[in-house]
């Protein structure tokens, strides 16, 4: 992702550089780099941030905390040494330095790939979650003091019968308070849905999913889009007249 920075000067834009030693897949190093690039592509500012042999950064976005306090809110991953990985976000200045940071262990990996501002300087983060017990992927939302970090709830959004992985595409915040969480489905059981017994490709296997949600992440609305078979979705984002657009 590439976002405006908060000056709306420029660009910030989270890079990830990967080190390698040899052929052994456990002497592989994952750094974590955030840039703010000038409005012609010039360097203007950059931070590393390194919690273990793999930390990976998966979003960069501004936010305005405590009234008309500017910054960013960056989530990701990190490997620990038993090498599950645990989400993890960040909270940031301006000039990048770090105001907070929380680190999130769940299920057997877990990773938060989106962020969105919620009211008064709060945060939703979104990621996905693999489960303990069956190993399937499924979504997680929670909202954040923006201040200090702490959680104020967390929801989980999974197959109840093990029949799907969910992946987080996006997460938008409407004026009304509503949550829209954009989804990427994989059909697990590929015969639930062939015609005719007929098995379908890796291609057709995928399909979006869009839930809607009250203030506190409960379900409102959930939609499934396809094309033909499947059709694998990558984002989503509000227009001016806050109608979602999925992609």
């Amino acid at each position: 992702d590439i976002h405006v920075s908060v000056d709306r000067q420029g660009w910030v834009v989270p890079v990830n550089l990967i080190r390698k030693w040899g052929d052994d897949p456990a002497q592989i190093q994952k750094n974590a780099s955030i840039y703010i690039l000038s409005k012609d592509g010039k360097k203007a500012g950059m931070r590393t941030y390194v919690l273990g042999m793999k930390t990976e950064l998966l979003y960069v976005g501004g936010q305005t905390f405590d009234g008309d306090v500017k910054g960013y809110i960056a989530t990701g991953y990190f490997e620990n040494d038993a090498g599950k990985k645990i989400a993890w976000v960040m909270r940031l200045n301006k000039d990048l330095s770090m105001v907070w940071q929380r680190e999130y262990g769940r299920g057997l990996s877990a990773k938060l790939v989106k962020a969105a501002a919620d009211e008064n300087g709060d945060v939703l983060i979104a990621g996905d979650v693999n489960s303990a017990e069956s190993n399937i992927s499924g979504a997680w939302l929670a909202k954040l003091d923006g201040v200090r970090g702490t959680m104020y709830w967390q929801r989980y959004y999974a197959s109840k019968n093990e029949d799907y992985n969910y992946n987080v595409r996006n997460i938008a915040r409407h004026e009304d308070g509503r949550i829209s969480l954009f989804l990427l489905g994989e059909v697990l059981d590929k015969k639930k849905i062939a015609e005719e017994g007929e098995l379908l490709d890796d291609k057709e296997k995928y399909f979006g999913h869009l839930l809607t949600l009250n203030p506190r992440g409960r379900m409102l609305a959930g939609d499934g889009f396809y094309a033909g078979y499947g059709s694998y979705v990558s984002g989503m984002s509000l227009d001016k007249a806050g109608r979602r657009v999925l992609v």
